[in-house]
């Protein structure tokens, strides 16, 4: 089986402060998504999870190009998200080289900038096509 170098990933954990009573609006938001996401080429994991009203996504693409291509593909639901919550926290963790091509399409979100160390491996398999 061959070993995905996960290196040069692109991974984000945005961070959503939902709204009180808004959280099974927001999981089903999101929900809903899950099949449009699941069809995208660059995409490599993707889950919700939560912690009371505070929500994260674990993602990761194969690239830059990956994850613009995600937003692009998911904006109607984020902008219904927006509706009913916060973004308070947005990590992204990739390559230098990665994270240069989203400094600008990210520029008005809260992003804090994670650059990969150069050493590193993942015993994640990676997916036949």
């Amino acid at each position: 089986q061959e070993i995905m170098n996960s290196l040069h990933l692109v991974e984000i954990r945005p961070y959503f402060n939902v709204q009180d009573g808004k959280l099974d609006d927001f999981k089903a938001i999101w929900d809903e998504a899950i099949p449009r996401i699941n069809e995208e080429g660059g995409v490599c994991y993707y889950c919700f999870t939560y912690n009371g009203n505070m929500a994260t996504c674990r993602e990761a693409y194969d690239n830059a190009d990956g994850l613009l291509a995600h937003i692009n593909n998911t904006k109607e639901y984020m902008d219904r998200a927006k509706h009913i919550s916060d973004i308070v926290r947005l990590e992204v963790m990739g390559p230098v080289a990665e994270l240069d091509k989203l400094k600008e399409p990210l520029k008005d979100l809260p992003v804090e900038w994670f650059v990969n160390h150069t050493v590193g491996f993942s015993k994640m398999a990676k997916p036949s096509v």
